[in-house]
């Protein structure tokens, strides 16, 4: 039996609405991701939580929706309440997943190869460092022995 519990708040309040729950489970499949327990983790939720707001068991507060599934992943709030529209507010505007994870996996190659020249500059210094750190104790040495023989 399908439940026809209603209760819709805008203001700090709840979204609760099978059908709401039913396209917010929609979404999380379709943009954020099909494993629920992926999907909780990036949404900073539980899974379990995830599940009851899924089934319709728990209402969808409105900071989930204005902090995460609008700010994060562009989620049209008039789709999510009424059905109607795209699912995401400027779905043809936003770039694809794929295309934002390659810029990702690019910014990473780049700050990677940034690493490994510091790495490398770092040893460099260190060798120069320890170089001039022997011919200091050699002149300091020289020196000693000088004033000795004085």
């Amino acid at each position: 039996m399908e439940q026809t519990t209603r209760k819709y708040t805008y203001n700090n309040e709840a979204l609760y609405d099978v059908q709401i729950a039913k396209r917010f489970a929609m979404f999380r499949k379709e943009f954020i991701d099909k494993n629920q327990l992926t999907a909780a983790n990036l949404l900073e939720i539980s899974q379990p939580l995830l599940s009851q707001l899924e089934s319709g068991k728990r209402p969808i507060t409105f900071n989930l929706v204005a902090t995460k599934l609008v700010k994060e992943f562009d989620l049209n709030i008039e789709w999510l309440v009424t059905g109607e529209g795209d699912k995401q507010s400027n779905a043809k505007d936003k770039p694809s997943a794929k295309a934002s994870l390659t810029r990702v996996h690019m910014e990473v190659q780049a700050i990677h190869k940034a690493i490994k020249m510091y790495e490398a500059t770092t040893t460099h210094l260190v060798k120069v460092v320890a170089r001039l750190e022997k011919r200091l104790e050699k002149a300091e040495s020289d020196i000693r022995g000088a004033k000795h023989w004085k």
